[in-house]
Formats: structure tokens, sequence, C-alpha cells
């Protein structure tokens, strides 16, 4: 877990480095692969560690290794639904970290907004329920309140799109070792 490497602030493990920058790869799956098509038996794995590797190094892979993740699936969100236009951040984690919203906005190469309502998933459900016993007629004309805005960088990006293309690598690797 990041917030248990000694000597870094929970919120900044590995920040002091660019993202993408030191060849280690992360494969960061602790509970198996959520979402489709990754297994759900799935381990995780990370490559690249040679002797200079620090903890905070390999913590950092691993968070990148999320981002990539998101890249990933932002691919084929993207293809199924090429209308979305809007990326929010919403939760507890990813609010508290405003870094790890830029990091993924950085990942996948478009802006992404700070949600300006707090955790999403309750709201949403909130809403849902309220529009189900006809407090809200449409659900569809409710609007979220949105906050910062996080811009990807383009020199982050290309070295992250590397990232998830490593990443695909050591999926395909790994795969008949740890699911």
């Amino acid at each position: 877990h990041a917030s248990r490497v000694r000597g870094h602030p929970r919120a900044r493990v590995g920040a002091a480095r660019p993202p993408g920058r030191d060849g280690l790869i992360g494969r960061p799956l602790r509970a198996g692969a959520r979402s489709r098509p990754w297994a759900a038996g799935a381990a995780g794995a990370a490559a690249g560690i040679g002797r200079s590797a620090a903890a905070e190094d390999i913590a950092r892979a691993m968070v990148e290794g999320v981002a990539y993740r998101v890249a990933r699936l932002w691919e084929v969100l993207h293809a199924a639904m090429p209308e979305v236009t809007t990326v929010v951040a919403t939760g507890g984690h990813l609010l508290a970290h405003p870094w790890l919203i830029h990091l993924f906005a950085d990942a996948i190469g478009r802006a992404v907004v700070m949600s300006g309502a707090g955790e999403g998933s309750a709201r949403g459900a909130a809403i849902a329920a309220l529009e189900r016993v006809g407090i809200v007629p449409d659900i569809g004309v409710v609007r979220s309140p949105l906050g910062r805005v996080f811009h990807p960088r383009p020199e982050v990006h290309a070295r992250l799109a590397l990232g998830v293309e490593r990443q695909r690598r050591l999926e395909e690797a790994v795969r008949p070792l740890v699911g």
C-alpha cells in the first residue's frame, strides 16, 4: 500500500520524479482485475526493478500502473461512446489527492474535471432514487457542480502512452504465470 512506504507522505508517493521516467512498470492488482477484459483472479506484478530502485520507486510504478489501466479503460469507453466529452473525477481518494487526478489526465490525454459534489456514486444513487419516487422528474436535467480542471501535459502524456504499451506487454508476459 502506497501510504505505508517509509519516509513519504501519503499523498505524494514518488511524486518527486516525473511520471513514466524510471523504467519500472507495475501491474497493480491485489484483488484481481475488476474491469473487462482482465481476469478476475489476476495477480499483481512489477518489472524493471534494478539495484537502484527504492520502495518509493516501486510504489510510484504501481500508482502509474493504475493510471495506465485508466488509460486503457478510457480507450474502451471512448471507442464505445465517442460522444462522452467530459471526464469527471469523483470519490474521496481522488478528490483528496489532486496530483492523482492530474496523473490520470496525463494518462488519458484529455482534461479531467474535479467533482464539486464529492462522492459521485452515492450522489448518483440518491438522484436515481429521487427520480424513481417522482421527486426529480428527469435525471438527465440534474447538473453536478464541477471544480478544478486538470489539463494533460503533452510531454507527460507521451511518456505515459509508452508506459501503457509496456504494461500491455507485461500483462501478456505474466498472464500464463499469475492470471
